[in-house]
């Protein structure tokens, strides 16, 4: 795609347009539309908190689409300044870093994010934010949505029931096109956190008001909302705090897990995104400390190659870029603690800046390979 031309996003775009930069054939891209295919794979990937999460892969045609779509279209709009995933030059960490000092933090999840935003945000989000025509709107919508199933998780089961009806968009009929099921964001695709970051602005927009209303900080990383006060709040209050913050919530159309939603008072923990924020600068976890450590440990005593089998990787050269990778956050939170542990993972390679060159860019290869299926 790097040698096509760019994409006009203006107000006369149409499917044409969307051929000729992706190049993928039109009867490919109204098949989609139609939902007369599935353009999706399902792929069951486990979680850094235990269990697994079923992710939607976009199959190479319709990823390269939305990449158009990604780049020329949904990168001409910015998030707000509260979201720090998908959104250029900011990290995880650097979203921890906002609450350091907390003596108050508060956790909000938002129940099934991506699921929870379908094709009727995006098609309103098209229309109204970009100008365009409404079957225009439409047709981008369904290339950006699918209606494959199984990618909530049990506890996000019952979103559906929660969430409001949307009969409007259900009884539009668009250039002969008639939505049956709703399509949902899927959790691989290129364009799902750019689009999730732009139809979240106006709940941004409310939990910052609020923040400041009541002298707090506030910031989204994708479906997790934190709030943080560097005051201790009582309990009471905080009670108050969360009613306020799940009535924008649910007046934005989406859903509080519950089972996710913390409130960490004077003495508890304070963790934001994995990384103890309450204290004078971010520090990591111990478990994540030990797990580095543990890697290292065991690649010294086996060697690589038998370590990474014993992990039920067939090529150490994945195992090698995990734990590299484990490191190089390390260094982002504690940087004279992740500096020594890339000192040890230096000397456990042979031409170690060499071989972290060659680790990075196979595994770059195969994230590649893995998503365009």
């Amino acid at each position: 795609m790097a040698d096509r031309e760019r994409l006009d996003p203006g107000f006369y775009l149409d499917l044409d347009d969307l051929v000729r930069v992706s190049g993928v054939p039109e009867a490919y891209l109204r098949q989609s539309i139609d939902r007369k295919h599935n353009p999706y794979r399902l792929k069951t990937v486990r979680k850094r908190t235990g269990g697994v999460r079923n992710v939607e892969i976009p199959r190479p045609e319709i990823a390269a689409v939305q990449s158009v779509i990604l780049r020329d279209i949904l990168t001409t709009k910015s998030p707000s300044k509260y979201a720090f995933a998908y959104a250029r030059g900011k990290s995880s960490v650097d979203c921890a870093r906002q609450h350091l000092g907390a003596r108050w933090l508060m956790r909000v999840d938002l129940k099934g994010f991506f699921h929870s935003i379908t094709e009727v945000d995006a098609y309103y989000l098209f229309l109204k934010e970009f100008g365009y025509r409404h079957l225009t709107s439409f047709q981008l919508a369904r290339l950006v949505t699918t209606t494959l199933p199984g990618s909530l998780e049990e506890s996000e089961l019952d979103l559906e029931r929660e969430r409001p009806h949307i009969s409007e968009y259900r009884s539009r009929y668009v250039a002969g096109y008639i939505p049956q099921v709703l399509g949902h964001l899927p959790h691989g695709s290129p364009t799902s956190g750019a689009i999730s970051n732009l139809v979240t602005r106006q709940l941004d927009e409310e939990v910052g008001q609020l923040a400041s209303d009541n002298g707090l900080v506030f910031t989204r990383y994708s479906d997790d909302i934190y709030l943080s006060a560097r005051s201790p709040i009582e309990r009471l209050e905080s009670q108050g705090i969360l009613s306020a913050v799940t009535a924008a919530i649910r007046g934005n159309g989406f859903v509080v897990n519950p089972a996710k939603t913390r409130i960490s008072l004077s003495g508890d923990r304070k963790l934001v995104l994995g990384i103890h924020v309450d204290g004078e600068r971010l520090r990591l976890r111990k478990d994540f400390r030990d797990r580095v450590d543990y890697e290292l440990h065991m690649i010294r005593k086996h060697g690589v190659e038998s370590h990474a089998r014993k992990r039920g990787h067939a090529n150490p050269t994945f195992l090698l870029g995990r734990v590299s990778g484990l490191i190089a956050h390390a260094q982002n939170v504690d940087p004279e603690w992740g500096r020594t542990r890339r000192i040890l993972f230096r000397e456990l390679l042979p031409a170690a800046k060499e071989s972290e060159t060659l680790i990075h860019s196979a595994l770059a290869y195969r994230r590649e390979r893995r998503r365009l299926g």
